[in-house]
């Protein structure tokens, strides 16, 4: 269980925030599949801001997966990585949902 948990936020509260974050990608990804609904519009204006925070996101998590590994070896690899991957999908699934807005498919 410490492998999935960074223990930066209690459990509960995290839970429930991941469990919303589910709930709002799946209802993204519905109305983009359905091409109907509130996400299903375009809005190219979104677009720059999502990649732009996607890639700095990402940047992000690459230098706490390098800072990790140099400053807790202990943590190496399987340690305090899960968290990091996952964070690394949530950057994927915005940056994929700014290029939908872009239309640049």
């Amino acid at each position: 269980m410490e492998h999935w948990y960074s223990g930066l936020i209690p459990y509960p509260i995290l839970l429930v925030i991941q469990i919303v974050m589910l709930l709002v990608m799946a209802k993204i990804s519905s109305d983009v599949c359905r091409d109907s609904g509130f996400f299903a519009t375009l809005r190219p204006s979104w677009s720059r801001f999502l990649v732009g925070f996607s890639a700095i996101y990402a940047t992000a998590m690459a230098l706490r997966c390098v800072l990790t590994m140099i400053y807790r070896p202990e943590l190496r690899w399987y340690g305090g990585t899960i968290p990091i991957v996952f964070h690394f999908v949530l950057a994927g699934f915005i940056f994929v949902l700014g290029r939908f807005h872009a239309k640049l498919w």
